[in-house]
């Protein structure tokens, strides 16, 4: 006889989607599938029924909205055979229409008005920002919102997400980021200290891009594989400390999140061993005009990895801010810009890593000044600028001109074997305004 007991089988990949469904979304799903393009699209959620309650407010004058506006309220109830575990049972939900522009300009004096009347609002969802315009001004209203919110929903149209550094003292228990565009598009980034009292940021409503009838669009939660940082965070070259502890955020004491682990997801331990998890590869510093490099910064575990090579967090695409032709770097910065080290340089990786600029291709040369009278570029500095002209998206090649002032003859002989122009000032460089 077989006395053998058998367990059915446990997919502790579903078990865990099944458990975030049900417990960390506001209203919560019972069931182990996502939300599809259309649900997502139309602010539906499976086991919850809405009501359309806009009219009470679009008649009275307090809110001075009409059905022109673009601005919808719902009620949300969860029906009664919802078994997942939220803990409400009824929620009022704003919808805003950012590309409406009635709308758009009504959505921060709505916001403050719900406030001030302490009108019990669950959550709020602000689509097509950045359709109509990508440069949309959105920090205002995120700054609007209130300080704790349950639920919170963005619709990106445009890879531009810098207002999303307004939440950071925000305390949202559910936020998700959405698109239309293609939900892996490299130039889609996040601020860490964005997140910093968020509870949970929604990446389970992730659904391919492509593959719809033509005319439908097909809506997912953003997968990030990009960090960036604001000119808020940077204290000068000498004090870094505040990206440092963002980029330890991710990298190390949340990377058991999803949202900090880039486009490959979890090891096989993503609670006990962050270095087995993956990590956001990109780092976009084009908003820190000052930032010329990654110097001072840190990418590893300082606390329990020393220095060891094989815990460092390589970067397959740094973005720097440019707004000329010429790119100009001093012989200091460049000698300690860690580009050789960080980069990963696979060249069997694709696509290849690369180090690029805000203003694209129309950066060509590069002007190093000297620190100081004499001072030259060290082996370190060399295959910094070796690294910068191989690894540019072909911004850059072996015949790249290197400006040099003509007096910096230390300066010059540390290039030897670079296409040196001797170069007195700046009044070669075109700067695009």
């Amino acid at each position: 006889m077989d006395s053998r007991v058998y367990s059915p089988i446990f997919n502790k990949v579903t078990a865990e989607r099944e458990r975030n469904n049900s417990e960390k979304r506001v209203f919560g799903i019972n069931s182990v599938w996502s939300r599809n393009p259309e649900d997502i699209r139309n602010g539906n959620y499976p086991g919850w029924t809405k009501r359309d309650i806009s009219t009470e407010y679009y008649n009275n004058p307090e809110y001075n909205l009409n059905h022109n506006d673009g601005i919808l309220l719902y009620e949300l109830t969860k029906n009664a055979d919802n078994k997942a575990k939220t803990s409400i049972d009824k929620g009022v939900l704003v919808s805003i229409n950012a590309s409406n522009p009635s709308g758009y300009s009504k959505t921060l004096a709505l916001i403050n008005k719900l406030k001030e009347k302490e009108i019990p609002i669950t959550g709020y969802r602000i689509t097509n920002m950045g359709k109509s315009d990508s440069t949309q001004k959105f920090k205002e209203i995120l700054s609007a919102l209130p300080n704790e919110l349950p639920f919170l929903e963005l619709f990106f149209e445009s890879p531009n997400t810098s207002s999303l550094i307004a939440l950071e003292n925000k305390v949202i228990d559910e936020l998700s980021l959405f698109s239309s565009l293609n939900p892996n598009d490299e130039r889609f980034s996040f601020n860490p200290w964005a997140f910093k009292l968020t509870h949970f940021v929604n990446t389970l409503d992730y659904n391919s891009y492509g593959g719809y009838l033509p005319g439908v669009q097909s809506f997912s939660r953003i997968n990030f594989n990009s960090i960036s940082f604001d000119e808020s965070d940077w204290n000068g070259i000498e004090d870094t400390t505040r990206i440092n502890n963002g980029l330890r955020m991710v990298y190390v004491s949340r990377n058991n999140e999803r949202i900090f682990q880039g486009q490959f997801g979890p090891g096989n331990h993503p609670d006990r061993d962050n270095a087995g998890n993956s990590y956001p590869t990109g780092l976009d510093l084009s908003r820190i005009k000052a930032a010329k490099s990654l110097r001072n910064l840190i990418f590893y575990d300082q606390e329990n990895d020393g220095t060891r090579p094989d815990k460092v967090r390589k970067l397959t695409r740094i973005v720097l801010y440019n707004n000329s032709d010429v790119w100009e770097i001093d012989s200091d910065e460049l000698n300690n810009a860690q580009f050789h080290e960080i980069l990963e340089k696979d060249p069997n990786l694709r696509p290849k890593s690369k180090i690029i600029f805000s203003n694209g291709k129309t950066t060509r040369k590069i002007r190093i000044k000297a620190k100081e009278n004499g001072h030259s570029l060290n082996s370190s500095g060399i295959n910094n600028l070796r690294t910068l002209l191989g690894w540019s998206d072909n911004t850059f090649n072996s015949n790249t001109e290197i400006l040099v002032d003509p007096t910096e003859t230390n300066l010059i002989n540390s290039l030897s074997g670079f296409n040196v122009v001797r170069s007195s000032g700046a009044d070669d460089d075109l700067v695009i305004t």
